[in-house]
């Protein structure tokens, strides 16, 4: 699992690259893309958007002060003609002082 790092008053914005079983990049063109995390406090909607279909790239966001400082498990579902594929990270988000 891959691990994100930030802090609590820090936009973030990534971009994710899915990919086929034999390591070519999935064709999401048309895709629809969904992302939350899930901490101690529930559940958080986080955006989504496929920045490029043909290269598999979507980019997940979160605007400033929308975690408090802690630990989180991140999820990226991409979805296209019934087949369902997603992305996983753990996020650590560091007090800002």
């Amino acid at each position: 699992m891959d691990k994100m790092t930030t802090f609590e008053k820090d936009t973030y914005s990534a971009i994710v690259t899915f990919v086929e079983t034999d390591g070519s990049p999935a064709d999401l063109t048309g895709a629809s893309v969904e992302a939350w995390a899930l901490g101690a406090g529930g559940r958080i909607a986080l955006g989504a958007t496929v920045l490029d279909g043909l290269a598999g790239e979507v980019r997940v966001f979160w605007p400033a002060e929308t975690f408090s400082a802690g630990l989180y498990e991140v999820q990226l579902r991409a979805s296209k003609d019934g087949k369902t594929v997603t992305y996983a990270a753990r996020l650590s988000v560091g007090r800002s002082i």
